[in-house]
């Protein structure tokens, strides 16, 4: 429950950890939420407010099941994560409108 001690553990600990399994858990989920912080600007609405909020309680709501059925630990680095990767989604997003004509 402590913002940032997974992320720093596995950045700290580099050589200790198998690449694939450094990799997924620092990366895999940012790249997970992209097409999820797109699909909500393109589907629901255009705001990063609402973006940040529907990915912390979708993100908050995964972790809490997770937890519940014993299938992994809830980890706030994971909602940290995964709101990092909404957010680069929705400005790439945002990007690619204005370039687009």
């Amino acid at each position: 429950m402590i913002p940032f001690s997974t992320i720093a553990n596995y950045i700290s600990s580099f050589s200790s950890y198998n690449l694939s399994i450094w990799f997924y858990n620092l990366f895999g989920i940012i790249v997970a939420f992209l097409p999820f912080g797109v699909l909500v600007a393109l589907i629901i609405k255009n705001s990063y407010a609402f973006v940040f909020n529907f990915t912390l309680i979708f993100s908050t709501l995964l972790e809490l099941l997770q937890y519940l059925l014993m299938l992994g630990v809830f980890d706030i680095d994971d909602i940290i994560l995964s709101l990092l990767g909404s957010t680069i989604g929705f400005f790439i997003f945002n990007i690619f409108t204005k370039l687009s004509f």
